[in-house]
């Protein structure tokens, strides 16, 4: 029988529900994350057969020292990474500056060690490499770097869903608000995750305040801020 490979919704439904089963195990205190332990947390399969029903032989204090935001952050992160972890719908304006000039507008098939060689040998050449249309001064190494970011910051997510009681309303945040945008690091740094400063009406907020543009690959349009 031939196993038919998942698509990218079926991949962020899984990790939705895994969500959903974490936190309700949380919830409930059948995991429990506010104590602590001398024994080692169980390792990722004996959580995935945990959340699944699976009848396995785990300790309960092999659980109790798994903390809260570890477990949920996993399902986050599987949740944008589901088409491949840089192969998601948004990217940055200074991505979209250096992919345009490598690749003649062709932003699918941008790979991030490209972008990252492209600003090395431009840094090696200069003190200080600007970007112009982004206006990014690039100045080091670690600035050359290229990272997934969470639209939505993942503790700010954590903090809204706690506050919904109803499956259904965790799955549409969750699809809402679980977005992934490529940017440079020196962009991240830019990047407020401070909750007092979230609009729960605004997904690109945080962007807007950075003076980030967003370009939405799926469509091949800059994102309306």
């Amino acid at each position: 029988m031939t196993k038919i490979k998942p698509t990218e919704q079926d991949i962020v439904d899984f990790h939705i529900n895994m969500f959903i089963h974490l936190l309700r195990g949380i919830e409930t205190g059948i995991i429990d994350y506010n104590q602590n332990s001398d024994n080692a947390p169980p390792t990722e399969n004996q959580i995935v057969n945990y959340i699944t029903n699976i009848d396995i032989d785990i300790e309960y204090n092999q659980i109790v020292d798994f903390k809260a935001k570890s477990i949920l952050d996993v399902p986050l992160w599987k949740i944008v990474e589901a088409n491949g972890k840089y192969k998601v719908d948004y990217i940055s304006s200074g991505i979209w500056q250096i992919a345009n000039q490598l690749d003649n507008n062709n932003y699918s098939n941008i790979k991030p060690s490209q972008i990252e060689r492209f600003l090395k040998e431009h840094l090696s050449e200069n003190e200080c490499y600007y970007l112009e249309e982004s206006d990014i001064y690039i100045k080091n190494i670690e600035d050359c770097k290229v990272q997934l970011d969470h639209v939505t910051p993942r503790k700010i997510i954590i903090k809204e869903i706690l506050e919904l009681k109803n499956d259904e309303d965790i799955k549409k945040f969750l699809k809402e608000k679980c977005v992934g945008c490529i940017v440079l690091k020196d962009e991240h740094k830019k990047l407020n995750d401070d909750y007092n400063k979230y609009d729960k009406d605004d997904l690109w907020k945080r962007y807007k305040d950075a003076n980030i543009a967003v370009y939405d690959r799926s469509v091949n349009n800059w994102v309306e801020n």
